[in-house]
C-alpha cells in the first residue's frame, strides 16, 4: 500500500502479486466501473469510482491494472486541494452535468 502526494494529485495504491486478471477480465471490470451499477461488480467498488469522479473530475476514479511481473494493481486517484478544475469539468455547471 502506497499513498502520494504529485503536481496537484493525491493518489493510494494497493498492488499485489496474486495471479491477477487476464486482458479481457480487466477491461471488464474498467468497463463495468463506467457503467451503471450491477451485482457483478459489487456496489462498494462502483461507489468509491463513482464519487471520486463526481467530487474531483474525470480523471479522477479507481484505476485498475495488471501489476509489472504479475498481480493485480488498484489505485484511488484525485484531485488534492479541492474539486475538479474547469478543464476537467469542474465548477458548478460541471459538477451538475455529472449527476444524472
Amino acid at each position: 500500500i502506497e499513498g502520494r502526494q504529485e503536481g496537484g494529485w493525491c493518489s493510494l495504491t494497493v498492488k499485489d502479486n496474486g495471479a491477477g486478471l487476464d486482458a479481457a477480465g480487466l477491461d471488464r471490470l474498467r468497463r463495468q466501473l463506467s457503467e451503471p451499477m450491477s451485482d457483478e461488480i459489487g456496489c462498494g467498488t462502483w461507489n468509491v469510482h463513482q464519487r471520486l469522479r463526481y467530487q474531483f473530475g474525470d480523471r479522477s476514479g479507481l484505476l485498475l491494472e495488471a501489476g509489472q511481473g504479475g498481480g493485480f494493481r488498484a489505485e484511488l486517484r484525485w484531485r488534492c486541494g479541492g474539486g475538479p478544475t474547469e478543464e476537467e469539468g469542474g465548477g458548478e455547471d460541471g459538477a451538475a452535468a455529472h449527476r444524472g
